[in-house]
């Protein structure tokens, strides 16, 4: 596991819009498989979780 020293995906976000920068597209496409690959994780394991926010993130992330 790696230290988040920029903070959390959200606060990247965040900040990027406050600063009017894109993120590039390979980091996009990285956190998205990431997350996909999470969701795989815990349904592997039959976890479900009731409060995922996978669409409002990825609008939020995209909408930048």
């Amino acid at each position: 596991m790696e230290y988040a020293d920029k903070g959390d995906l959200y606060q990247q976000i965040c900040e990027n819009k406050r600063l009017k920068i894109y993120f590039d597209e390979e980091v996009i496409w990285n956190v998205f498989i990431q997350m996909v690959l999470g969701l795989k994780v815990l349904h592997d394991l039959k976890i479900f979780h009731r409060d995922l926010k996978v669409n409002k993130l990825l609008f939020t992330f995209v909408s930048l």
